[in-house]
């Protein structure tokens, strides 16, 4: 699924701003899970799309490089709260 994304990535850039949307979407409502499906997607979002982003940042349009941000930013705050709350438990 991650290649994919990364492969048409190029060619269709909102892909990414779309995936990235829907994983904020589902860190929110992520505590009505069973804890390893918690672990699970924190784990994914952690160790394949975070790179996966990475790499896309430095070849974004100007136009969406904003847009790209402000949602890298939120991902990653919304992921370090999802963390902190599972620590507490």
């Amino acid at each position: 699924h991650v290649q994919t994304i990364d492969i048409h990535s190029n060619k269709y850039p909102e892909i990414i701003l779309i995936k990235m949307s829907e994983q904020i979407d589902n860190l929110r409502t992520i505590a009505i899970f069973p804890m390893e499906k918690q672990l699970r997607q924190i784990w994914k979002i952690e160790t394949f799309f975070l790179p996966l982003y990475d790499r896309f940042l430095e070849k974004t349009p100007s136009k969406l490089q904003t847009i790209f941000s402000s949602l890298q930013e939120e991902l990653i705050e919304s992921l370090e709260r999802e963390k902190e709350r599972i620590n507490e438990l």
